[in-house]
C-alpha cells in the first residue's frame, strides 16, 4: 500500500542541490544521491541515504489549482497554491522518515505547506520540521508481540496439549496420536513473522510425497497473531475446521474419498484403496475417471492397471518399508504403532488392528460467547463484525460489534465488516480494509488508511466476489470479479479491470478473451467511497458489470 505527503505551493521549485543543503542545515540525517538538475525535473524514485542507508521516495509534481484542489479534498488551502509536489512511499521505515524530512525542508525553501494523507489541516514549515524531527527520535520498545517460531506455536497450543493426551506437536504440526498408517492433524505454517496459515493436513506414511501430505488451506485460515482474538480463534479453527474433518479419517477408504474430491493427482486413492483391501473400488474409480475425459486420461489409467496388477504382497512389503523409513526421517518413532494394513487381515480384524483411532474434539478449549456470530437471516438485518471468518458453506461473523462501536471504526479508520440479508434473501457481506490499530507493521507515522475492501454478494448457488480499492480521496474503483460455487473456492468466471493499462480480462473457465477498458466502462467501475454501512451502490455496480461482461445474472 503507498503512502503520500503533498508539499503545496506556488512558483517554481529548487535544485535538488539546494534541497540537500536545506537538509543539512535542519539537522536532518539524510541526503540526496544525485545533486544534478533540478526538482521540476525529477520524476520517479528520488534515491536518498538516511544514516548511510540506502532508500529513497517515488516524486513527481502536479502542476495545476485543480489537482491541488483534489489534493486537499476540502480543506482550506492559500488561493495562491497552484503546485503540487508529491513525495510517495510503501511500508518501509526509513522511506517514510525520507519523505517526512524532505517534504518540510522543501516546504521551507518554498513557502509551502504540508499535507498528509490522515492530516486534518495542512502544516506550516515549521510545524512539519518538527514533525519530522519528533519521528528521527529513537522510539521506545514497544511490546513483544507473539511469533509464528515452533516455539511461539508450542505455547499457544500449551492449553490445548495439556487437556489432549492424544495430540502432539511435532513443529509446526499438531497431530492425533497414535498413528499407525495415517497422519492426521493440522500444519501451521508460517507466512510471516506475525502471520500463520493453517491448513488441514493428512498424509500417509507409506507414501509421504514430495510436499507436506494432503489437505487444503483453510477458507479462514491466515491469523495474525497481534489480534486480540488470535488464541481463541486458533482454539475453534482447530475445532470445528480441522480435527473434526480429520478426525473420524480413520482407515485408508476415507482418505482415499477425501483425496478423490480435494486434489488434482488422482493417484494416490488408488493405491489407498487397495492397501485398504478395496480392490475392485479401485478399478472402478480407475474405470470412472477414465471414462470422463479418455484422452486425458488414457495413459494414466494404462498405469494404475500394472499397479492394480502387481502381486498384493509385493505392495503391502514395500509401503511397509516406506512407512520404516518415513518413521524415521520424521522422528516418529514414539507415537508410532507398526501395524499390518486392511488387505493384510480379515474383514472381522481390520477396525481393531489396522484403523487410525476414533478422534472426537470434546472435551476442547471453550469458544468465548463474544468470538463468533452467525450472519443475519431475516431480510433487511445488518450485522456488524471486526472481520468475517470464511468456512465452507457456513460463513460467520468474527468478533462481532454493536453498530456504535463498528461506526466508530469507520469514523477513526479501522477496518470492519458487516453482513445485510436483502428482501430477495440474497446476503451482501462488506468488509473494510484499512489499519488495524492493533498491527505491529502499520501502525506509526506515516502509516495511513485505505478505503480498499472487498464486497460479496451470496445468490442460492453462485458467490461474487469483488475487490475494490481507492481510486482518489473521494472515489473506489472496483477491480477484480469472481464468481464461484457456493460454498467452495471453485472458480466459474473471473473478470480483471486493469485501469493502468487500459484493458479489461474475462475468463469464463473454458477462455480467456481481452478488451479496452471505455470511458463509459470506466465510469460504471467507479463510484463513491462507500459511507458507513452503505453497500447498495458497489451491490449494483457489480451486478450490472456481471451482466455486460457476458456472465449474465447471480442466481
Amino acid at each position: 500500500m503507498a503512502m503520500e505527503i503533498n508539499v503545496l505551493f506556488h512558483g517554481a521549485l529548487p535544485t535538488k542541490a539546494a534541497l540537500a543543503c536545506a537538509l543539512k542545515e535542519l539537522g536532518f540525517p539524510l541526503s540526496i544521491v544525485d545533486l544534478d538538475g533540478s526538482l521540476d525535473e525529477q520524476r520517479g524514485f528520488l534515491p536518498m541515504r538516511l544514516k548511510r542507508e540506502q532508500t529513497g521516495v517515488e516524486f513527481d509534481v502536479f502542476n495545476s489549482r485543480a489537482d491541488v484542489e483534489d489534493i486537499a479534498g476540502g480543506r482550506e488551502i492559500d488561493p495562491a497554491f497552484d503546485r503540487s509536489a508529491n513525495f510517495r512511499w510503501g511500508g518501509d521505515e526509513s522511506e517514510m522518515l525520507c519523505a517526512l524530512c524532505a517534504s518540510a525542508a522543501l516546504a521551507q525553501i518554498v513557502g509551502g505547506v504540508v499535507l498528509g494523507e490522515d492530516d486534518e489541516t495542512p502544516l506550516t514549515a515549521e510545524q512539519a520540521i518538527a514533525a519530522a524531527r519528533q519521528s528521527l527520535q529513537p522510539r521506545a520498545k514497544t511490546p513483544r508481540v507473539g511469533g509464528t517460531t515452533p516455539a511461539d506455536i508450542k505455547r499457544y497450543l500449551k492449553p490445548l496439549l495439556e487437556r489432549r493426551r492424544d495430540l502432539v506437536l511435532m513443529g509446526r504440526m499438531l497431530l492425533i496420536r497414535p498413528v499407525r498408517h495415517l497422519l492426521r492433524g493440522a500444519l501451521l505454517e508460517r507466512s510471516d513473522q506475525h502471520t500463520l496459515r493453517i491448513y488441514w493436513y493428512v498424509q500417509p506414511l507409506y507414501d509421504p510425497g514430495p510436499g507436506s501430505g494432503y489437505g487444503d488451506r483453510l477458507l479462514g485460515g491466515w491469523l495474525h497473531v497481534w489480534q486480540p482474538h488470535f488464541e481463541p480463534l486458533l482454539m475453534n479453527i482447530l475445532d470445528e475446521d480441522v480435527f473434526s474433518r480429520v478426525g473420524p479419517m480413520v482407515t485408508l477408504s476415507h482418505f482415499a474419498d477425501a483425496l478423490a474430491e480435494s486434489i488434482w493427482n488422482m493417484t494416490p486413492p488408488v493405491k489407498a484403496l487397495v492397501l485398504a483391501g478395496a480392490h475392485e473400488r479401485a478399478e472402478t474409480y480407475v474405470r470412472e475417471l477414465e471414462r470422463t475425459d479418455p484422452d486425458r486420461w488414457k495413459r494414466w489409467a494404462e498405469e494404475q492397471r500394472a499397479f492394480l496388477a502387481r502381486d498384493i504382497a509385493g505392495i503391502c512389503a514395500e509401503a511397509h518399508a516406506r512407512e520404516a523409513k518415513t518413521v524415521q526421517a520424521m522422528k516418529l518413532e514414539s507415537i508410532w504403532e507398526a501395524s499390518p494394513f486392511a488387505v493384510e487381515v480379515s474383514a472381522h480384524e481390520r477396525a481393531s488392528r489396522t484403523s487410525e483411532p476414533s478422534f472426537s474434539t470434546s472435551p476442547w478449549i471453550e469458544r468465548p460467547e463474544w468470538l463468533l456470530q452467525d450472519l443475519p437471516n431475516r431480510p433487511g438485518e445488518v450485522r456488524f463484525a471486526k472481520e468475517i471468518l470464511y468456512r465452507e458453506g457456513n460463513n460467520v461473523l468474527l468478533v462481532p460489534l454493536s453498530r456504535e462501536a463498528a461506526e466508530a471504526r469507520h469514523r477513526n479508520g479501522e477496518p470492519y465488516a458487516f453482513a445485510a440479508r436483502l428482501q430477495d434473501e440474497r446476503l451482501v457481506t462488506l468488509r473494510h480494509f484499512r489499519r488495524d490499530p492493533c498491527d505491529p507493521v502499520r501502525v506509526g507515522p506515516g502509516a495511513s488508511s485505505s478505503d480498499g475492501g472487498l464486497i460479496e454478494i451470496a445468490g442460492s448457488a453462485r458467490v461474487l466476489v469483488v475487490n475494490f480499492d481507492s481510486e482518489s480521496r473521494t472515489t473506489v474503483a472496483l477491480g477484480s470479479f469472481h464468481v464461484l460455487e457456493r460454498g467452495t473456492t471453485r472458480s466459474l468466471w473471473n473478470s480483471v479491470v486493469n485501469r493502468w493499462a487500459g484493458e479489461i480480462s474475462v475468463h469464463d473457465g473454458h477462455r480467456s478473451r481481452e478488451m479496452p477498458l471505455t470511458d463509459v466502462e470506466r465510469e460504471l467501475l467507479t463510484c463513491a467511497i462507500p459511507a458507513f454501512g452503505e453497500f447498495e451502490e458497489l451491490k449494483d455496480r457489480a451486478l450490472a458489470w456481471l451482466r455486460i461482461a457476458g456472465f449474465g445474472e447471480l442466481i
